[in-house]
């Protein structure tokens, strides 16, 4: 393998988790590859401290943003360049609260030429628990939501290679054509599911994905997002989430799993209703609501987009929502702990 790899990291107020970031990249087995260091309108320390950074070590190229524009505008600046270049055939991404394994980028690579993947998942732990997962990538269930792969399970029953529909943004490998022939990271979400919808529509047009199971990257869970958060984001993921399934999916797809959809969503609204769970009932609702009130926004999206999957193929990438149903209710609804969309 002789790929130059750019890993693009964007930051915002987060050099207190910068360093060892950029320590542990540094001491990459796979050391052919380049840091595009996005800063994304942080203050002047950090903006200080990124810029030393860069003009300390020639394998990072600095971009001083003067405003925060967001995941999906700042990846994509990078991402147009890197594709102008003609130079590369692969591109990592990686938040700044994490830390990767020495042999990160080497195992994303020989999993993605071993296994002939588009898209590379790592295996991502918690920082502060890592014998526990955070994410092995993204799966798409059958009511319509992507959601991680083995969240809160134990890292140790997971050792082996399988299939996925997508990584997540997180720490992920991505074929570089994949933002030219699917399209880049979408404006339209501005806090979340950037990478799920992308991920849905590469799938779409028969990019393969996986897990390399030995790529470890231990995560401070949404250090950044968790700035970002407003009271609404459980209504604006949930929102998302539709918006991605009725903008993208044919609608022969549509036909067949919208009864599920939506008895999944009264189900879920007459249970948050019953445990006086308001906020999951605004989010349910706030969710069918998008269907209505942006009717437009998707029909015109739906315009845009390409397949090549046959009918049996799109079923295919759907997997059983019981399993994740069953270990929601469990954590969520017998706990009483908040769910991802309070």
């Amino acid at each position: 393998m002789t790929y130059t790899i750019p890993i693009i990291i964007l930051n915002w107020n987060g050099r207190r988790v910068l360093k060892p970031c950029f320590d542990s990249i540094e001491k990459q087995s796979y050391g052919n590859h380049q840091i595009h260091l996005v800063d994304n309108g942080s203050e002047t320390e950090d903006k200080a401290f990124c810029a030393n950074y860069a003009a300390q070590n020639s394998k990072v190229v600095y971009y001083d943003l003067p405003e925060n524009l967001g995941f999906a505008p700042a990846c994509n600046m990078v991402l147009e360049k890197l594709i102008k270049q003609g130079e590369f055939k692969f591109v990592a991404l990686l938040n700044n609260d994490t830390e990767v394994s020495e042999n990160w980028l080497e195992e994303m690579l020989q999993t993605a030429e071993e296994h002939q993947l588009d898209m590379v998942s790592s295996k991502q732990v918690f920082y502060a628990n890592p014998k526990k997962i955070d994410n092995l990538g993204l799966t798409l269930i059958s009511t319509s939501e992507i959601m991680p792969v083995a969240a809160r399970e134990l890292a140790e029953q997971h050792t082996a290679f399988k299939p996925n529909l997508c990584p997540s943004a997180g720490a992920g490998l991505y074929r570089l054509e994949i933002f030219e022939k699917a399209g880049y990271f979408n404006t339209y979400f501005k806090t979340c599911y950037e990478d799920a919808e992308l991920g849905l529509r590469a799938a779409l047009l028969g990019y393969k994905s996986g897990i390399a199971i030995n790529a470890v990257v231990k995560h401070r869970v949404s250090y950044s997002v968790n700035k970002a958060k407003t009271a609404d984001y459980g209504t604006i993921l949930q929102k998302n989430m539709l918006f991605t399934y009725f903008s993208l999916m044919p609608l022969s797809i549509v036909a067949v799993k919208l009864p599920l959809i939506v008895f999944k969503t009264l189900a879920i609204s007459l249970l948050a209703l019953l445990t006086f769970r308001f906020k999951l009932l605004k989010s349910q609702m706030g969710g069918l609501g998008v269907v209505v009130f942006r009717f437009s926004e998707l029909v015109k999206r739906r315009k845009q987009v390409k397949h090549k999957l046959s009918f049996v193929q799109v079923l295919k990438l759907h997997k059983s929502f019981l399993g994740f149903y069953i270990k929601y209710f469990k954590n969520f609804i017998v706990s009483s702990k908040p769910t991802v969309l309070e």
